[in-house]
């Protein structure tokens, strides 16, 4: 009896380890087929808090590596993200080209591209900053903060445009940057300058250069003051 039973064991054992390399294999055949999809129902859809782009979002994109390629353009049949993405971070064919992503960071603002770029929109973990093409996330070309670039372009244009990211009273708005930061104003005058004598001194040494913000009848223009707003005429008095 014991004999038997000890056979019977053996035979047992055998099938177990027969049954388990064949699930082995199995497993192995079914994750190379391109057509196995890892990811649930859920995963491509957008109302889902499973929506892949979602996912992506909240934990990054390392982890997809591993079917997607180190270089997230698919490997083994799997797709990449270039398949329906300008790219890992889930924006849209021709984001970056003209002014897409441009017209829609001046709409909302840049606090969502923080999620994905970094609090400092250095890169975070997409590893594309802001400063890779721009000087910073206000998507103005590099050296724009430099002294003469930015002015120059302020008193030919106004400054209405500067208004959709800086706020309508150019205290910062979504950029959260404010011209009063670094001047008196949007009119780009040195801080102070209204202050004593200052402004009058450079009036007195050329007051026709004060047409180009204040206008040519020094009523304001787009700059919004006037020298009527404090005395009786570009004179001073």
């Amino acid at each position: 009896m014991m004999h038997h039973d000890g056979q019977r064991f053996r035979d047992l054992a055998r099938l177990a380890v027969l049954v388990a390399l064949f699930g082995i294999g199995a497993c192995s055949e079914r994750v190379d087929d391109p057509q196995l999809s890892s990811h649930g129902t859920a995963w491509m859809q957008l109302s889902s808090a499973d929506f892949h782009g979602a996912v992506v979002r909240e934990d990054g994109a390392e982890s997809c590596r591993a079917c997607h390629g180190d270089d997230y353009e698919g490997d083994h049949g799997v797709p990449g993200c270039t398949s329906c993405h300008d790219g890992l971070g889930g924006h849209p064919m021709g984001w970056v080209e003209g002014t897409v992503h441009g017209a829609v960071v001046a709409s909302t603002g840049t606090a969502e591209c923080a999620t994905c770029h970094g609090a400092d929109f250095g890169g975070g973990w997409s590893g594309i900053g802001c400063f890779t093409c721009h000087e910073g996330p206000g998507g103005h070309p590099a050296g724009w903060g430099a002294e003469g670039q930015h002015g120059p372009v302020v008193a030919q244009a106004g400054a209405a445009g500067c208004a959709r990211c800086h706020g309508e009273d150019y205290l910062g708005g979504s950029s959260g940057i404010s011209c009063s930061a670094c001047h008196h104003g949007i009119g780009g005058h040195p801080l102070g300058w209204a202050d004593g004598d200052r402004h009058g001194a450079a009036a007195a040494a050329d007051v026709d250069a004060c047409a180009g913000c204040h206008g040519a009848d020094y009523q304001g223009s787009w700059s919004g003051v006037g020298c009527f707003t404090c005395h009786d005429g570009p004179g001073g008095h």
